[in-house]
């Protein structure tokens, strides 16, 4: 197993805050509440949340994800102060991107140790009492020294109305119908997910999740066809 990534400074909490003119950001893509800017000479990226959260919820926050500190779950660089609209989280920017983009540039690295290291980060969030709540691989980074990095965890609350629309193949079905909150199993099944598609399937085959495959499984109560993502999924977990 290589070593784990060396840690970096966690910010004080006089330090929480950055100012928007700190920020030198670059124009933002189109449908996206995620911008890269340069801040204190490091590339980072600004998360603009959602309209409705207020500071005082998102200053709660930020102090509380002071205190959580491991090699597979990402620290935040600081928050919005006070005078911010919109408010925004910094974090910090990973050049090898994603587990998926990193896994297409790189598919013959160790896979397997891969799941172990999110699942590892996975374990520390729910012993400390969060639920992330939306883990897909999209927030599943990978560090400069080829390191998972667990991002966007317990921030369901804060999220801008955007979304990324393959998030909903790794939701468990009670989340995507809306009769169950987020959970702890919840997060263990969209953790379930990302690990078979890491490990089985072929990296492109998360496209083939459609809206008629999520309205399968939220509407007409049924399995979704045979061949796609989801029905491969619960047939590969029904296996004794």
């Amino acid at each position: 197993m290589p070593p784990l990534p060396e840690e970096t400074p966690l910010p004080d909490v006089e330090d929480l805050f950055i100012r928007p003119d700190s920020l030198e950001v670059e124009p933002p893509a189109p449908n996206t509440s995620l911008v890269r800017a340069r801040w204190n000479g490091r590339i980072v990226v600004v998360k603009r949340l959602a309209l409705d959260v207020s500071e005082e919820m998102l200053e709660a926050h930020g102090r509380k994800w002071l205190n959580y500190t491991h090699p597979h779950v990402s620290r935040i660089c600081g928050i919005a102060d006070r005078a911010s609209d919109p408010l925004f989280i910094v974090t910090p920017f990973y050049e090898l991107g994603n587990i998926r983009q990193y896994l297409a540039q790189n598919p013959q690295t160790n896979r397997l140790q891969l799941v172990y290291e999110t699942a590892c980060g996975m374990q520390y969030l729910h012993k400390n009492g969060l639920v992330h709540g939306n883990l897909h691989p999209a927030n599943i980074l990978v560090t400069n020294d080829g390191q998972i990095n667990i991002s966007e965890y317990d921030m369901f609350a804060l999220q801008h109305n955007s979304r990324n629309p393959e998030a909903y193949q790794y939701m468990s079905p009670e989340v995507m119908k809306g009769t169950n909150p987020r959970s702890r199993a919840s997060d263990v099944y969209a953790f379930s997910m990302c690990a078979l598609e890491v490990t089985d399937w072929h990296l492109d085959s998360a496209k083939e999740c459609s809206v008629s495959n999520v309205i399968c499984v939220t509407d007409l109560h049924i399995s979704p066809p045979m061949g796609s993502p989801i029905r491969k999924a619960h047939l590969s977990f029904g296996r004794p």
